[in-house]
């Protein structure tokens, strides 16, 4: 006799990011200082569901925030802007980022990031 697995949803959505006032507040001037504070801007609020969002939904309460990171070449960023052109964002199949400069400006800038976290905890 085959048995038939069960399959259950057990919660259905992905609950949006809440980005922790007094962690933006402690990584904000580190990030000003690693990709420097001409790269670093305040964006107004979206509501992106990612996996993060389920931490500090926890016993734990792990805050969290998102950050964003530019990730297009100059050349290719300007005239879609002048132009009005969406450039494909990060799930699309055309999204082709600059890998070189977007590589070294996340790893100097999470470098810069994570020691100040392991300060706080």
């Amino acid at each position: 006799m085959t048995r038939i697995p069960l399959v259950a949803i057990k919660d259905g959505h992905t609950p949006s990011v809440y980005n922790d006032p007094g962690l933006i507040s402690t990584l904000v001037p580190v990030l000003k200082s690693a990709p420097g504070a001409s790269a670093v801007h305040a964006l107004d609020p979206v509501m992106a569901g990612v996996d993060l969002a389920r931490y500090d939904r926890t016993a734990a309460g792990i805050p969290g925030a998102i950050l964003w990171m530019g990730a297009v070449n100059e050349n290719k960023l300007h005239p879609a802007r002048n132009q009005g052109k969406a450039l494909p964002d990060l799930h699309s199949a055309r999204f082709a980022p600059d890998a070189r400069p977007t590589i070294e400006t996340g790893v100097r800038t999470m470098s810069a990031v994570l020691p100040e976290l392991f300060r706080r905890h």
